[in-house]
């Protein structure tokens, strides 16, 4: 489970408290989580998210392109969410490139390489 604290450490270097482990909180059914790991494995297969895609390992994501100024002659920030669906690699990633063009391109390509080097080395 995430945490936002592990410990506290006072000024002698003694730990303070520890994070008690356990659920903080459940955002969403496993039914509906199970529906959007679908939708997203879909958008890496044969969607916007192809270039996520990893031989031999079950990807799923989202891109998006976020409009960052009014004028059209300003590039698109590109961005990209998403995991690899394999208990061996649970590897989750969030890549912005600033001013990238489309996120199915450029922040694909480089998810798609930063999990491929995680699992080749992890």
């Amino acid at each position: 489970a995430p945490s936002l604290i592990a410990q506290i450490t006072g000024a002698s270097g003694i730990p303070r408290l520890r994070a008690s482990g356990g659920v903080y909180r459940q955002v969403m059914d496993s039914s509906t989580a199970d529906i959007i790991r679908q939708y997203m494995r879909e958008t890496v297969e044969s969607g916007t998210a192809k270039n996520a895609a990893i031989k031999g390992y079950a990807v799923c994501g989202k891109t998006g392109t976020a409009e960052v100024s009014d004028d059209k002659n300003v590039a698109t920030n590109a961005w990209y969410v998403g995991f690899v669906d394999d208990d061996d690699h649970p590897y989750a990633i969030a890549v912005v490139v600033e001013k990238g063009g489309a996120g199915g391109d450029r922040a694909a390509k480089l998810a798609a390489k930063a999990l491929k080097k995680a699992i080749d080395i992890l």
